[in-house]
């Protein structure tokens, strides 16, 4: 169960914040996570921490026992371990990349799992130590693949019917507008005016499962103003359980199979494995920080994110079968 890290996630990556997430669980041990300009650059976990080795072995598929051989070894207490898994030839620098990014989307999962916590927000926060130190990522793209993943078993036609009759508008613009994709963008700008789901969906020739992930994103951001009714968040329980319409007009999403990947991956929902294996591989060519030595560090973030996006995607697709041969 989440215990809020996903609602503040969202607010403060809309707003590109800096300063310091402190998570005080339940059973008295305190996390915190370490945010500059809307990324996460640094994780303190009092407890239950994931080691590099164990998620590189997990997500690259090191063999366990070559790994440990490495850490043994006299260089292991004066080099770092990714430099020296790629220089013995154990796993390439993109799947070193990949893991550093992982293991930070992993330690977040396993933070909003925690269960009731007290959580705050210091804008004042210094930078983490040394120790502390992670790859930069988006906690934006992280609090949207967690948002896309409430929308998931009958999630999205909740949330459509608690919108579907009501004019939504967002409080505020985003802090960077270059974050989100074109179509996102044109959905933003359309909310600025209150209009109901379906004309949002129509000015901004934007797809149903892409405008709703958006307002639901801004709802669990509070972000979201809703008119005519309570605000979304806030709905009653039996709203959450109601049964499915049956017939008439009202507008229910196109889910599809994981529509929301295979979009990212760049294919249809006929691709076969061959295909995103081919699209993934492609994108993280193009991606790749190192095919772009001479781009700004505003184009490299845009990038890594891109990537970051690219990869769950095809893990999701990977976790359901979807590549299965």
């Amino acid at each position: 169960m989440d215990n809020g890290l996903v609602a503040l996630a969202c607010r403060l990556g809309y707003r590109r914040a800096s300063g310091g997430i402190a998570i005080d669980a339940s059973a008295g041990a305190r996390h915190r996570v370490y945010l500059r300009a809307g990324d996460v650059v640094g994780l303190e976990l009092a407890a239950g921490d994931l080691r590099f080795g164990a998620v590189l072995c997990r997500e690259a598929g090191v063999d366990v026992r070559r790994l440990e051989a490495l850490c043994a070894a006299p260089e292991a207490q004066v080099s770092l371990l990714g430099g020296r898994v790629v220089a013995h030839g154990l796993a390439t620098s993109a799947a070193v990349e990949h893991t550093l990014r992982r293991q930070t989307e992993l330690r977040l999962d396993r933070l909003a799992g925690l269960g009731p916590a007290t959580l705050g927000f210091d804008a004042a926060a210094g930078a983490p130590g040394p120790r502390a130190r992670v790859r930069p990522l988006s906690l934006l793209a992280w609090a949207q693949a967690r948002v896309r993943a409430e929308l998931e078993d009958g999630g999205a036609e909740r949330v459509a019917r608690r919108l579907a009759d009501r004019r939504l508008a967002v409080r505020s613009t985003a802090a960077d507008p270059a974050m989100w994709l074109p179509v996102e963008r044109r959905l933003l700008r359309e909310l600025r005016t209150p209009r109901p789901l379906a004309e949002l969906r129509s000015v901004a020739g934007a797809p149903e499962r892409v405008a709703l992930e958006l307002v639901h994103f801004l709802d669990r951001a509070g972000e979201l103003e809703v008119a005519g009714g309570e605000p979304a968040g806030d709905a009653p329980a039996s709203a959450a359980t109601e049964p499915a319409p049956q017939g008439g007009q009202g507008w229910a999403p196109e889910l599809g199979a994981h529509t929301a990947a295979r979009r990212e991956l760049g294919v249809g929902a006929d691709a076969t494995p061959s295909a995103i294996r081919a699209a993934f591989r492609r994108l993280v060519r193009e991606l790749h920080p190192d095919r772009h030595h001479a781009a700004s560090s505003a184009t490299l973030r845009e990038l890594g994110e891109r990537l970051g996006r690219v990869t769950s995607a095809y893990r999701e697709l990977l976790e359901v079968g979807a590549l299965a041969r």
